[in-house]
């Protein structure tokens, strides 16, 4: 065994290009488990001193090597019990192999477990000083960082009480702010983040986009597939102790998810391996960039579950109109903007809505109303006509899911924020065909709509003309994916901390 670390030459010269930041050769980790239960230290000592104490061994890590660059984030996969906490305990020193060799290059500043480095019954104050204490800082550095410290935990007066009234997501605030107040060469990040809230979240991450920029390293431990997606290049995918998989996010990721299925590798089907790009989530997920485009079903598109994720903005420059984002053949899956008349403030207000499930309308015998399955946002707030939800000329995320055919749940969301929910059934089915093709940007030359009945018998088409297209309005959009599984607010909330450059 041998633990090297490197930091004190290497932070009087920062220059390590061509080495790796993280390096891992043959690293494992042996626990040793007693066999039977003992009461307590008395009956240890006494059979211990009878050498009659029996262990099992455990390798929490067996035979792992890796290799991570300065500036990279490398991600860290598997099931509970695989080993993955251990890895980072390995990589911060606070575990020392049983076997193998660690070298790190740089300051290590980790995040690894909730409260670690904390007292409950010192304040937030004094836990400032020593967990700072802890990450090698000194008493004057700690001063100078105080408070700057404080003002991104966000956590007020609490910050002098004791550290037991604290709920968990200040606790995670006061950690991050003290274990990233220094750009650190090395970040470890232990799932710790997830607790926070979303806004908060966005703040965590926009540092830690920052730091990267600047040649900080990261490795991240996480169970969402989503924030692996999002943020790392490189992954690693522990199987009992053991590397299963490493390097290319999206394969690491497929395979994983395939394991965790029970889906034999070689049946597995193959997805083209890009290089990952901020915001991707794995799965099974197709880039529809190009506007007006028709695309066929086969491969990319799913009744019974899928999502829809895009960025947003309006442009003041030019006029409203309506305007569709996305658009199946048949008509049971829909997104698209529009407008109606708001007699109270006698002015247009634009809504976003979302349809799944059905292309038919079902009366609503308590409103006297007949819908689609569909769910909308008011993005012109009626209280105050200056307030907007998706103000002009800025960029917003925006997010449909849904998740069954013919009866299913069907949400939309705004900067991961749920501003819509509707449970869908088979009454607003039409028994049409399923569609071969969808639309981006624009209706489908030949789509699914409203036929109505004569007091004859006959039939009228009430489609509208106009294709909608989104060129002809103010609506840009960019980043647009279409899943075959339906995202979790927790994943869509990881898009949506990921800015968009114009």
């Amino acid at each position: 065994m041998n633990m090297l670390t490197e930091f004190e030459s290497n932070s009087k010269n920062n220059n390590v290009s061509g080495k790796p930041v993280i390096k891992l050769e043959n690293v494992s980790v042996r626990y040793r488990v007693p066999r039977e239960r003992l009461s307590g230290i008395k009956e240890y000592t006494i059979k211990w001193l009878q050498r009659r104490v029996k262990y099992e061994e455990f390798w929490a890590l067996q035979d792992v090597s890796l290799e991570v660059a300065q500036g990279g984030v490398f991600g860290v996969i598997g099931q509970n019990g695989s080993g993955k906490s251990t890895l980072l305990k390995v990589i911060a020193r606070v575990l020392v192999p049983t076997k193998g060799r660690v070298v790190l290059r740089g300051e290590v500043a980790p995040l690894l477990e909730l409260g670690a480095g904390f007292h409950m019954e010192l304040t937030g104050m004094e836990n400032i000083y020593l967990n700072s204490a802890l990450l090698g800082r000194t008493h004057k550095e700690v001063e100078r960082l105080l408070p700057e410290i404080i003002e991104f935990a966000e956590i007020g007066d609490f910050i002098n009480a004791p550290m037991r009234t604290y709920s968990t997501g200040m606790v995670v605030r006061l950690g991050f702010s003290v274990a990233t107040c220094v750009r650190p060469q090395i970040l470890l990040v232990d799932e710790v983040l997830s607790v926070g809230d979303a806004k908060f979240q966005r703040k965590c991450m926009d540092r830690i986009y920052s730091y990267q920029e600047q040649g900080t390293t990261v490795v991240m431990v996480s169970h969402s597939m989503a924030t692996i997606e999002s943020f790392c290049d490189r992954a690693l995918w522990l199987k009992a102790g053991r590397a299963e998989a490493m390097g290319s996010v999206s394969e690491v990721v497929r395979r994983f998810i395939h394991d965790m299925k029970g889906i034999e590798p070689e049946k597995a089907p193959q997805m083209k391996d890009t290089k990952p790009t901020p915001g991707a989530i794995i799965y099974r997920y197709h880039n529809l960039g190009e506007i007006e485009k028709i695309h066929s079903v086969d491969g990319k598109f799913e009744m019974s579950e899928g999502s829809i994720s895009l960025w947003m903005k309006f442009d003041s420059n030019r006029p409203f109109r309506d305007a569709v984002v996305f658009h199946t053949e048949d008509s049971r899956f829909v997104l698209y903007t529009g407008s109606y008349f708001s007699p109270e403030l006698g002015r247009d207000l634009r809504v976003i809505v979302a349809r799944a499930g059905g292309n038919r309308r079902v009366i609503d015998t308590y409103y006297g109303t007949s819908n689609f399955p569909e769910v909308s946002a008011t993005l012109d707030l009626e209280e105050n006509a200056a307030d907007q939800i998706i103000p002009n000329d800025e960029w917003r995320h925006v997010t449909m899911t849904w998740k069954g055919y013919p009866q299913g749940r069907l949400a939309l969301y705004i900067d991961g924020s749920l501003v819509g929910e509707l449970d869908y059934d088979s009454r607003y089915d039409n028994g049409q065909p399923s569609a071969r093709f969808f639309a981006v940007g624009m209706r489908p030359p030949e789509w699914e709509g409203e036929v109505v009945q004569n007091e004859d018998g006959s039939m009228m088409d009430v489609r509208p003309e106009t294709s909608l297209s989104i060129q002809d309005s103010n609506v840009e959009i960019k980043d647009l994916r279409l899943y075959q599984n339906e995202l979790i607010q927790e994943e869509i909330q990881v898009l949506a901390t990921r800015k968009i450059a114009d």
